[in-house]
């Protein structure tokens, strides 16, 4: 071999090797906590991650979120202490990708997936059992002649009318939430979604923001406590029993330090 390639060989032997160890060696992988203090206003709560971790627990039971991103995303991102105006300023910073907004603000249902010929047969043919009976219109017609798609002249929005009339029939639907809302409502992607304007909840949900996305206390409450009771281990216990609070929080003059 030429001398003057012996340079140029060598340093291609070295680049192949430092190939083959990076392809061969295993993707890094975040470090998982041993503990993790959480601050709370009825005093910190010191989480034993690791044991949690080596429960039979799948870890998309706490990490629901994980499902729409490619990270374990914490309890805080969705669950804040308060909806105050910081957290609806800055929330939408803390998701990954699109995919995640659409999880809270369903901005596109397609068109409502109707059968009058259906609902003629389940009514025996009575009109008025969705229209409005006759001393109200003398024969049925289209609800929007009166309920524009915004409220006018203090009628209800065709919306709101619809639901209103709706739920009379389908409560069992209404008291699936979001899930029931399929079952008349096609779903469209979210290709259009406006970030900049997203529709506010109660325009859709006549519950309070915190009722659909729980904040920090109620959804640790609900989702650990309730975990606990269910396997019968570690910190729960009734709302008229306080006692097993310190289990998971310090009191409030406790101050942790690091190290």
């Amino acid at each position: 071999m030429n001398k003057r390639y012996v340079p140029v060989a060598g340093l291609t032997v070295v680049l192949s090797v430092l190939a083959l160890f990076g392809y061969l060696r295993p993707a890094a992988r975040a470090e998982i906590p041993v503990r993790i203090l959480m601050p709370n206003a009825g005093g910190a709560v010191v989480f034993d991650h690791l044991g949690h971790e080596r429960a039979d627990t799948k870890c998309v039971q706490c990490h629901h979120a994980s499902k729409v991103s490619t990270t374990e995303v914490s309890c805080v991102v969705c669950h804040p202490g308060e909806f105050d105006e910081t957290f609806k300023r800055e929330h939408v910073h803390w998701f990954e990708g699109r995919a995640a907004c659409a999880t809270c603000h369903h901005l596109e249902w397609g068109r409502p997936v109707y059968s009058h010929d259906a609902h003629i047969d389940i009514t025996g043919g009575d009109c008025g059992t969705c229209h409005h009976d006759p001393t109200v219109e003398g024969e049925p017609q289209a609800c929007r002649n009166c309920h524009a798609e915004t409220p006018e002249a203090g009628l209800p929005s065709l919306k709101e009318a619809a639901h209103v009339r709706c739920r009379t029939c389908h409560e069992q639907y209404y008291d699936q939430e979001l899930a029931g809302c399929q079952r008349c409502h096609s779903r469209r992607t979210q290709e259009r979604l406006n970030l900049a304007q997203p529709i506010a909840c109660v325009q859709c949900h006549d519950k309070p923001n915190a009722a659909l996305v729980p904040a920090r206390k109620d959804a640790m409450h609900k989702q650990c406590m309730g975990c606990h009771k269910r396997l019968g281990k570690g910190p729960f216990r009734d709302e008229k029993d306080v006692k097993d609070c310190g289990r998971c929080h310090l009191p409030p003059q406790v101050r942790w330090g690091k190290g």
